[in-house]
């Protein structure tokens, strides 16, 4: 005699403000005159089976607004469907990024908590336990619980993005200055203090696991309003930075496999960034935010680590540096130019031996 098993799905919707559960009369699909809201471009099933069994269905649809004027009538939807060997949701289950030392290619894990980091870990306490950096959708920057990019062990990524402003000024250029530094360091999450694990288990050497990175030091920001305060500068805003991890192989010295993060330091890269300001009350623009990530292996060998700069025959004619021969020598300067090309060539092996 066969005995059937029927269990519910649970529908969730994402969007730009976050996760939440389905409800007709709000997430359905709606017109609303210059755009078409709540239309599913990416649809994500989860079922978890353990024990023979399906024990949990769970269907994410990541909704987002489509301008209504779209020149295509259709949208890409992507469909994923995973299968997890659990008994719980995967939000609920603690996921290690090594065993112990990190594996190539998983989550870079933190802590946001004040103490008892690893603690906080394995209770799930903070569901934030893994270093994300903001995603570039249509060129623009954006960080949510669903739209993110996730800062892989040993991936050397760099992102580009506009992160759209409008704030109102104050009547100091200073002071709305380092506002707006402070909105992009809201998106970089630079505005809390996190603990990276040293290892993919943080429950190995618990009391050694945890790695405060090295920030970089803010240069003085100054503002100032030109043109009749239409529009406001702002010096040294911190619109680049750069995640550095250093790292050594410890696979035999552990016992194990993967590699441990010995020290982190957070690189910014100060500019100078200029900004309309509207009806004289509101500054205005869009600038560009760079974030880098970068994995160093400090013991690994030089030859393979670094490569010999190759040897470069360049043929220029003499007129393509300023100054140069031409008809006028006295406007010209010297006859001929003496230059010095210096390369500086850096091959990082990120192949795995």
């Amino acid at each position: 005699m066969s005995t059937f098993h029927f269990i519910k799905w649970t529908v969730i919707v994402c969007g730009r403000r976050g996760c939440e559960s389905y409800d007709p009369s709000t997430h359905e699909l709606r017109y609303a005159g210059d755009r078409w809201t709540n239309i599913a471009t990416s649809v994500t099933y989860q079922l978890y089976y353990y024990d023979s069994k399906i024990t949990n269905a769970l269907i994410i649809l990541h909704v987002e607004d489509v301008a209504a004027d779209t020149p295509a009538p259709y949208v890409t939807q992507s469909v994923r469907v995973t299968f997890y060997l659990a008994n719980d949701t995967i939000d609920n289950i603690i996921q290690l990024s090594g065993s112990p030392g990190y594996v190539w290619g998983r989550p870079v894990i933190i802590s946001t908590a004040d103490n008892n980091h690893t603690q906080h870990f394995f209770n799930n306490t903070y569901k934030s336990n893994i270093l994300t950096i903001p995603a570039a959708r249509d060129g623009k920057c954006v960080l949510t619980k669903v739209s993110h990019r996730i800062v892989q062990f040993g991936d050397n990524k760099q992102i580009k993005c506009r992160l759209h402003i409008e704030k109102k000024i104050s009547s100091n250029a200073t002071n709305t200055c380092d506002q707006i530094q402070n909105i992009i360091f809201e998106l970089l999450k630079l505005n809390q203090t996190i603990q990276i694990s040293a290892y993919g288990d943080p429950q190995y050497r618990v009391n050694k696991n945890w790695l405060q990175p090295y920030m970089f030091e803010k240069q003085q920001i100054y503002g100032r309003f030109y043109n009749e305060q239409t529009i406001l500068s702002c010096s040294n805003l911190v619109t680049r930075i750069g995640y550095v991890f250093a790292y050594i192989n410890v696979g035999d010295a552990i016992g194990g496999e993967g590699s441990e993060i010995v020290q982190v330091n957070v690189e910014g890269g100060a500019h100078n960034v200029t900004l309309l300001v509207e009806d004289a009350v509101t500054v205005t623009g869009d600038m560009l935010v760079t974030v880098d990530t970068r994995f160093i292996d400090v013991v690994g060998a030089t030859v393979t680590e670094y490569g010999v700069a190759p040897h470069l025959n360049i043929h220029l004619p003499k007129s393509f540096f300023v100054p140069s021969n031409c008809a006028d020598k006295r406007a010209a300067g010297p006859s001929y130019v003496r230059l010095t090309l210096i390369f500086t060539i850096m091959y990082m092996n990120s192949a795995r031996t």
